[in-house]
């Protein structure tokens, strides 16, 4: 594609991991030919508003795409998302109200940072930025609910 750079380094593993990627155009297919895709490896691509990452990709860092907003569409070739892809949720409070009991959590993922608040009886409320929209092979789904 022309305009676009890709920096590429294998690990001790043999694994491709994409480090950087520079662009000016508005959207952008990953290379098939690597594995993952470290932190920050997309942040000189300020223009993104459409990305395809091909079904090979097995490894996301934390925060690969943290810094794009509602206006980044995330096609991903993967028909569900790979465990492998970084995700860590944590619990960051817990507190009682009304006789009900509440747990203040935050993930964090490949695609950015959010919170919710669950009830114990699993109802949850968002509590985010706007995050960007993925679509997993056919099926699309908001990361903002």
């Amino acid at each position: 594609m022309p305009g676009t750079a890709f920096s590429v380094q294998k690990d001790n593993d043999g694994l491709k991991w994409l480090i950087t990627a520079e662009t000016q155009d508005d959207s952008l297919c990953l290379p098939c030919d690597i594995d993952g895709i470290r932190k920050d490896a997309l942040a000189s691509c300020k223009h993104l508003q459409k990305i395809l990452i091909p079904c090979n990709i097995m490894f996301i860092e934390e925060d690969a795409f943290a810094g794009f907003d509602k206006n980044l569409y995330i096609h991903c070739e993967a028909a569900s998302e790979p465990e492998t892809w970084f995700r860590e949720e944590i619990c960051l409070d817990s507190f009682s109200e009304d006789y009900e009991m509440y747990f203040e959590m935050e993930v964090r993922s490949w695609f950015g940072k959010y919170h919710y608040t669950c009830d114990s009886n699993d109802r949850i409320t968002y509590h985010s930025p706007f995050l960007p929209k993925i679509i997993l092979k056919s099926t699309e789904f908001e990361s903002n609910k």
